[in-house]
């Protein structure tokens, strides 16, 4: 969390240069010492950061055959930190996983089929359990610090007028609340010579948020015979866990002795009333006010994860599902993208990504851009203003200048038939049907075209080599419909590097991939989906038409 007094630094550059509907949130984790560490940088907003302990997730592998993984992730999760242990258990889903996909077709009978298809969606439920106790375990009161947009999009939204005036002084009523209620529940021995702490804007939205949600809303809530507010069960412990924060935050500047279970619970009661209060004073502070109907304006989250927080599958936290995310490489790679985009790296407009600038050469050495400063990296991105920071989140891609590569080893049959025709119908789409690309036909693909679509296995790094994509003088948007195409490979000391990681190297704007292996039925359905919804499918008068059978 953030503290404001005269000890706290100026405002870290990237929260000055971000359009105003994007969020970056860092993920770092130390295994050594059980914890996470979170960062929330927007717009006009001083950094949030987090330190959070990292408790054991209880899951069952019951349906997992001892055999393949199950006995494995538990036995060497024994000796290994909490980190290492919860990641052998995903893995042993996602194992076993794979393992079903190699025996379905061995199948035969309906009561074999019926078995099958009854295991893989008992490993799905498990992947959903897993995540769920990620979010519950893991962030707990604080799983709001990942949510894009303003963690109460009432409080300030990005795209409506708003009065500054207004704003200021409901941000100062909710911050004295807190911190009288604070002052209340201290022992007298302490309340008498305690100097109130001055609480960030986004600390005290957060702890208004948590309120809201740990609270029976509008015409559900109710009260005890006590008259006192009930707590939603589910969202009671995210409540606790903000309350034990705040009350910590004065027991480090010796404020406050430190908490037992009763001082905790009195405090948590009296703010949780002190904030419903607050709610039904400036109940439009927290409506849901997010608007998605404008793509230019939707939230987006974008995730800066260590190499041991990106094996994780953040994006389908249950509190992301419904919201934009994407992955960078680090925060210093994500400024140099922006200034790039702002045009200070580039003699092209912003919004044209079919002419002829050179990403990949001004990109440079993937260490190079890791370790440069970031605020040197941010400088260039100043001098442009708002309105260029503005049009940073509504970039387009055209789909008019399309290469593919589709079943290049000739053995996804099902895969060539669902999305043949939909390919080659329209005539300035290029790319080759079931057979190898010559080596320079992919680089001239990446470098020429708007859009590089790749159906096969893996994420093409069998017909174009890491240095051949490193060093394009361009590269057109990728998406890899391949088998753990956007998995990363842990190096040791080193950062994880993978694919997608040279593909960003290389000058490509946007990239999608698989975290894992998938099935060719699955991924074919998802394909075809992605590209109707992307409109992808009106610039060709093929269809597609997906067969899984």
């Amino acid at each position: 969390w953030n503290i404001d007094d005269d000890r706290a630094p100026s405002p870290h550059p990237l929260s000055s240069t971000l359009p105003p509907s994007w969020v970056v949130c860092g993920i770092s984790v130390d295994e050594s010492r059980n914890i996470m560490f979170v960062t929330r940088y927007e717009r006009d907003c001083d950094p949030i950061a987090l330190c959070l302990p990292m408790r054991e997730i209880e899951l069952s592998l019951e349906s997992i055959d001892p055999g393949h993984g199950a006995d494995q992730a538990t036995a060497e999760g024994e000796n290994q930190g909490i980190f290492a242990c919860a990641y052998r258990k995903m893995s042993a889903i996602i194992s076993e996983s794979d393992r079903t996909m190699k025996t379905g077709s061995s199948c035969s009978t309906d009561e074999e089929k019926r078995e099958w298809w009854s295991h893989r969606a008992s490993l799905d439920r498990q992947l959903g359990l897993f995540l769920q106790a990620i979010e519950d375990v893991w962030l707990g009161g604080f799983r709001h610090v990942l949510r894009p947009g303003k963690i109460l999009p009432g409080m300030r939204r990005f795209d409506v007028p708003w009065d500054s005036s207004q704003h200021s002084a409901m941000v100062a009523s909710l911050r004295k609340s807190i911190q009288s209620c604070l002052s209340a529940c201290l022992p007298k021995a302490f309340a008498s010579k305690t100097k109130p702490i001055e609480l960030s804007e986004q600390l005290c939205t957060l702890v208004l948020c948590v309120a809201h949600k740990a609270t029976d809303a509008d015409s559900q809530r109710s009260a005890d015979k006590a008259g006192h507010i009930k707590y939603c069960e589910d969202r009671r412990g995210d409540w606790l866990d903000i309350c034990s924060m705040l009350w910590d935050l004065y027991c480090y500047q010796g404020a406050a002795p430190s908490g037992d279970d009763a001082s905790l619970d009195g405090f948590s009661s009296s703010l949780l009333e002190s904030m419903r209060q607050f709610i039904d004073a400036n109940d439009w502070a927290v409506r849901d006010l997010d608007d998605t109907s404008s793509p230019r304006q939707r939230p987006h989250l974008i995730l800066a994860l260590d190499k041991h927080a990106q094996q994780i599958p953040w994006e389908c936290l249950p509190v992301l599902r419904d919201h934009p995310v994407s992955r960078v490489p680090s925060i210093a790679f994500l400024q140099h993208r922006m200034a790039m985009m702002n045009g200070r790296r580039s003699a092209t407009s912003p919004r044209d990504t079919s002419g002829p600038p050179s990403p990949g050469k001004d990109a440079g050495d993937l260490l190079s851009i890791l370790n440069s400063a970031p605020a040197g990296l941010a400088g260039s991105a100043t001098a442009t203003g708002d309105a260029a920071a503005a049009d940073l989140a509504g970039l387009t891609v055209g789909g008019q200048r399309v290469f593919y590569v589709l079943n290049p080893e000739g053995d996804l049959h099902r895969t060539q038939t669902n999305f043949a025709d939909y390919l080659e119908a329209q005539p300035g789409w290029q790319g080759v049907v079931g057979r190898r690309p010559m080596n320079y036909e992919c680089e001239h693909g990446l470098s020429s075209s708007d859009i590089f679509m790749y159906f096969g296995h893996g994420g093409a790094e069998n017909y174009i080599s890491r240095s051949q994509i490193r060093s394009l003088s361009r590269c057109s948007v990728a998406l890899l419909f391949g088998c753990s195409s956007g998995r990363l490979k842990l190096a040791g000391e080193y950062d994880a590097m993978g694919t997608a990681t040279d593909y960003m190297v290389g000058g490509c704007p946007a990239l999608v991939g698989n975290l894992w292996d998938v099935g060719d039925k699955d991924i074919d359905r998802f394909a075809a989906c992605m590209l109707q919804s992307w409109g992808l499918d009106r610039f060709s008068p093929g269809k597609i038409a997906v067969k899984t059978d």
